[in-house]
């Protein structure tokens, strides 16, 4: 059986899901969310351009980019606390058209 592809909202949702256990290197993110490093970097910097996530710099290094971590911003929780909250309402409004369909 094939899985549904994704599509953009659901992968963005995925990323900030699990940098709200904790702030992820790239690499250790794109397996969380089954996303290789080319689409991991890319949603990467969308949302670092969006403010929902920033980049922190654990260590310095001659090579930044190998020490930085992705963390989701305050702005990044307020969009998934607004999204699941205009997910349920589109549920239960689903909910109550199929109910509707069926009375009548």
């Amino acid at each position: 059986m094939v899985k549904p592809k994704r599509d953009v909202l659901d992968i963005m949702v995925s990323i900030l899901t699990s940098l709200t256990e904790s702030s992820q290197k790239k690499t250790r993110l794109g397996n969380r969310t089954n996303l290789d490093s080319r689409t991991i970097n890319k949603y990467i910097k969308v949302l670092t351009e969006l403010n929902l996530v920033s980049h922190s710099n654990s260590e310095r290094s001659p090579n930044a980019s190998s020490a930085s971590s992705v963390e989701i911003t305050q702005l990044g929780i307020q969009f998934l606390k607004d999204y699941e909250r205009i997910r349920g309402i589109l549920e239960l409004t689903h909910h109550q058209l199929i109910e509707l369909k069926t009375t009548s």
